[in-house]
């Protein structure tokens, strides 16, 4: 099992600049992306703000690559249109990790976030596998 926390980078712009309207219209878009980018046997929630916690079933990191990398690339390539018409391109950050056999899931998430704060201080729009 791996668990990844995703973070929005600088959505707070998007409420600033566009209202808190438009960000919802990017969570809510935002969430079917990675919806349709899991596998039926993962979960995905929305965690607090701009953050979704995911839990994946993973046999090895390879797998685990392909499904972020995929998540990324439906990030990047599919931009939310907002009901105004105008186009909202987000980027995310995601720090994920494997759980371990004995760990508690607060240990696992507070370990994923530690992973996604490192990839915000190297710079955002990246995953960090920890």
């Amino acid at each position: 099992m791996a668990v990844g926390l995703l973070d929005l980078d600088h959505f707070k712009v998007v409420n600033d600049q566009y209202g808190h309207q438009a960000g919802d219209e990017v969570l809510a878009h935002t969430a079917q992306i990675l919806r349709d980018s899991l596998r039926d046997t993962d979960n995905i929630f929305r965690f607090g703000g701009e953050e979704f916690l995911i839990f994946l079933e993973v046999d090895n990191a390879d797998s685990l690559h392909e499904i972020i990398d995929r998540i990324f690339q439906s990030l990047h390539s599919n931009p939310t249109r907002l009901k105004s018409g105008e186009m909202i391109y987000i980027t995310a950050t995601v720090g994920i990790i494997h759980v371990e056999a004995d760990e508690s899931m607060e240990k696992a998430i507070a370990r994923a976030d530690q992973a996604m704060y490192s990839g915000k201080q190297q710079g955002r729009d990246r995953a960090v596998f920890a």
